[in-house]
């Protein structure tokens, strides 16, 4: 019996199929080869204070899973001292041995390894001032492309030394893109601002178009000292632009108080009028090699207000991971789009419909992208 009525049904799902009018057009999609991508502009800011000099302790694993093979090779130094005394006599005795390597070698070659194997973004690099007073950009913003072995030859001459002007250094990188002149860049050491960067005098912001990300991660290993000549020019700049419900305040003072202030005014606010919409920073805080208390408050913060994240990071594996995780998170913002289309007739190729289509999807980590096929209609007006 419910043979039968599968076979009734069937047949009358055919017959009334055959008795609609049916019409249908081989359409292809029309697409140009115009390139509508737009790379990211991301700039590092690593701390060069004296305090990345200090040791850390590392395995025989060491290097195992870098794409770099010129990575500095760990000494062996004492890592555990006792205090022996006899009579009114002490002396520190090493009592067990290991391989080290300075917190900044481990940036080193981290970042030159991140570098090696990153892609489709624009990099740009700074620097504290070994005097301590602000920041410089120690290579402009390019291709990254272009520019892996140069950013790996200036980041491994990197020495440590002097305080930590993280706030005046940040100030520093909002002058750079947007534009204005260097507060700190002409007048620091070891070295001034990549003259790449700069035209007459004032800087070439790597802000270009529109549709452009632009990130900032901070990497420090310590918190803010002998930091404070820009507080003043952060206070004007936020004056009454910080939110009533944010512990923000547009009276900062002291090192590096007004840190995540201008995290929040770089996150929110246009710096560049010439282009369309607002071109603002997000910025990635990572604080590493056991930083805490207020010092990591502090950081969190900055990422919260400027619209990015906080990682910690105690040895190479922690920056590593923090570092891919971070430009992963740029790239996957990017928004990437086909140029518009036109529906074509395959049986005739002069012949178009009145329908324009575009592609909208979002990058991810596997093949399958999430987005959507818009379709318009293209009328007489």
């Amino acid at each position: 019996m419910k043979n039968k009525i599968v076979v009734i049904i069937c047949s009358l799902i055919i017959q009334f199929a055959v008795n609609l009018p049916v019409s249908a057009e081989d359409i292809e999609i029309y697409v140009t080869d115009e390139d509508t991508s737009v790379q990211s502009n991301v700039l590092l800011l690593i701390d060069t204070s004296g305090s990345m000099d200090s040791t850390v302790e590392v395995d025989d694993t060491y290097g195992d899973s870098y794409t770099i093979t010129d990575f500095h090779t760990p000494t062996e130094a004492c890592i555990t001292y006792e205090q022996v005394c006899s009579g009114r006599r002490c002396t520190n005795e090493c009592t067990e041995t290991g391989k080290v390597l300075t917190r900044m070698e481990i940036v080193q070659d981290v970042a030159s390894d991140l570098i090696e194997t990153t892609n489709d973004i624009n990099i740009s690099l700074m620097r504290f001032d070994s005097d301590s007073e602000g920041g410089y950009v120690d290579l402009a913003s390019q291709d990254i492309a272009n520019v892996k072995a140069t950013f790996q030859t200036t980041v491994n001459s990197y020495n440590a030394d002097g305080y930590t002007p993280l706030e005046e250094s940040y100030y520093e990188v909002y002058r750079y893109f947007s534009g204005q002149t260097p507060e700190y860049g002409n007048a620091s050491s070891p070295s001034t601002s990549d003259s790449d960067a700069l035209s007459g005098g004032t800087y070439i912001p790597p802000i270009t178009d529109s549709c452009q990300k632009n990130n900032v991660i901070l990497f420090t290993d310590g918190q803010p000292t002998r930091d404070t000549s820009s507080n003043t020019d952060i206070q004007g700049l936020v004056s009454g632009l910080l939110p009533d419900d944010s512990d923000l305040d547009d009276d900062c003072s002291g090192d590096g108080e007004c840190l995540d202030e201008l995290a929040y005014y770089l996150s929110n606010t246009d710096l560049d009028d010439d282009l369309d919409g607002d071109q603002t920073i997000s910025t990635y805080t990572i604080g590493g090699f056991g930083l805490d208390g207020d010092a990591v408050s502090l950081l969190e913060n900055v990422a919260k207000y400027g619209g990015g994240a906080y990682h910690s990071a105690d040895d190479a594996d922690g920056l590593g991971s923090a570092l891919e995780s971070i430009i992963q998170d740029i790239l996957s913002e990017d928004s990437t789009f086909a140029a518009p289309s036109v529906s074509v007739s395959a049986f005739n190729s002069l012949q178009n419909s009145d329908e324009l289509y575009y592609a909208l999807f979002k990058p991810g980590d596997g093949a399958r992208w999430h987005g959507n096929l818009k379709r318009y209609r293209i009328n007489e007006n």
